[in-house]
């Protein structure tokens, strides 16, 4: 088996690399909400805070003055190639997308554009991909629906999504919207958010210490296996007790490991809610633009080369939503056009989610992947549909989408090339030596 590596840099802060990164979202209404919350936060939990406004893009923005009154953290205007400081409140500046990356702060100006309205989606979806379980979203009052998107992609990346109680919302409209999407871990009034949020924080920080052998562990295994026909006793046991410390805080009713056994034990949505959280399920297009590079310019050109007169069958293994399959359907296509050949490709995506399958089959993404696509490629590759892009039949048949458990379903045979990125992370090392053994065996001799 050979391949081919690329060393990416990851940028660091040192000591004050937060711990988490919270990001407060509130349109019409939301600047009351968003100064209750902060000035009931200490300026000592170790997180960053991003706070994002609906602003007009020429008009300067007194928010960073406004909540030096209402906190005792530094509050900055954000600015591009920033690295996130902990203890820190940064205010997105008018007329700008703000994202992350290795958290490091980027902008990019929206100015005489028509989609200021999804500066929140874009945020989030930054954010989810940046840091993963350490994403906070907070959803607050607005008129919109902005942030109902990236909310959901936080809550796959195993982040956690607040919303404020619509009824104390001055307009409900962004609260309703995430909840109706099922994407909110709890939902909260102003006044209680704080103490919630400093709670989960220092819980993500210190989890629970859980045996492995203990009963109480293993029926909780047992339940989940038996009610999402997943084997988490498979994952890393750090992860295992990170969602379950979160869920316990997130139900008032439970305060330690046994009074959680027994509410999973008789209540079907709350066991549902902790597979959720333990299938991670994020990605984006071309993620990691620099790998994407190297394949494009070398691992494609030789795939075509070796598989001439045959089907050339890629696996994207662990695909979530569908992202990162539809990439590598790119990249062939692309290099086909530009060679003028015709060939078989078939590209096997598969996930063990369920839901994340259904939602790459579907293959619908917020207008905000603009962000993460060249124009070229959304005029080739996407059909506008209002709020939505839709992947062109050209790109789609490329593509079939399965479930699949890499940990003890049977590998699919005959592989050109298995891509398989952000599972082993959260799989125990014996079971990451036997998913690396079942991919041997379904590769070609000649195969990355």
């Amino acid at each position: 088996m050979r391949g081919t590596e690329k060393t990416l840099t990851t940028v660091k802060s040192g000591d004050n690399q937060p711990i988490s990164i919270v990001a407060l979202l509130g349109s019409a209404g939301g600047l009351a909400p968003i100064q209750t919350i902060l000035a009931d936060t200490p300026d000592d939990t170790g997180a960053a805070f991003f706070v994002l406004q609906h602003l007009a893009p020429d008009n300067d923005s007194m928010l960073p003055d406004i909540l030096r009154n209402h906190c005792s953290m530094p509050v900055l205007s954000a600015v591009h190639d920033e690295l996130v400081q902990a203890n820190t409140i940064y205010v997105a500046p008018p007329g700008y997308f703000v994202t992350l990356s290795n958290g490091q702060i980027a902008l990019k100006s929206h100015k005489g554009l028509e989609i200021r309205s999804h500066i929140f989606n874009t945020f989030l979806e930054s954010l989810a991909i940046d840091q993963k379980e350490k994403a906070v979203a907070i959803v607050l009052s607005g008129a919109c629906d902005d942030g109902r998107v990236g909310a959901i992609v936080v809550r796959q990346a195993g982040g956690l999504v607040i919303v404020q109680d619509p009824e104390t919302a001055e307009f409900r409209s962004m609260p309703d919207r995430v909840i109706e999407m099922n994407a909110a871990d709890i939902v909260l009034t102003p006044e209680n958010i704080a103490p919630m949020l400093v709670a989960l924080i220092k819980d993500s920080h210190q989890s629970l210490s859980l045996d492995p052998n203990s009963s109480g562990y293993l029926r909780i295994m047992s339940i989940l296996k038996n009610t999402c026909h997943v084997d988490f006793s498979r994952y890393k046991l750090s992860t295992v007790q990170r969602r379950i410390s979160r869920r316990i805080l997130l139900n008032k009713q439970c305060n330690d490991i046994d009074s959680y056994l027994q509410l999973i034990s008789h209540s079907v949505s709350e066991t549902e809610l902790l597979g959720s959280d333990l299938l991670i399920g994020v990605s984006s297009f071309f993620r990691d633009k620099g790998v994407f590079e190297e394949l494009r310019s070398t691992v494609i050109p030789e795939l075509f080369k070796e598989a001439q007169g045959r089907e050339l069958r890629l696996w994207v293994a662990g695909c979530a939503t569908g992202e990162e399959a539809y990439s590598y359907a790119m990249l062939c296509l692309d290099y086909m056009q530009s060679q003028g050949i015709s060939q078989q490709v078939k590209i096997l995506a598969s996930d063990i989610n369920p839901e994340s399958i259904r939602k790459a089959n579907a293959g619908t993404y917020p207008k905000s992947i603009s962000k993460q696509l060249p124009e070229q490629a959304i005029e080739k590759y996407f059909l506008d549909h209002g709020d939505e892009y839709q992947v062109t039949e050209e790109l789609k048949k490329l593509v079939v989408f399965f479930r699949h458990d890499l940990t003890e379903d049977i590998p699919f045979s005959n592989i050109d090339l298995i891509s398989c990125r952000n599972v082993f992370i959260y799989l125990k090392p014996e079971i990451q030596q036997h998913v690396v053994r079942c991919f041997g065996f379904g590769l070609k001799k000649e195969a990355f």
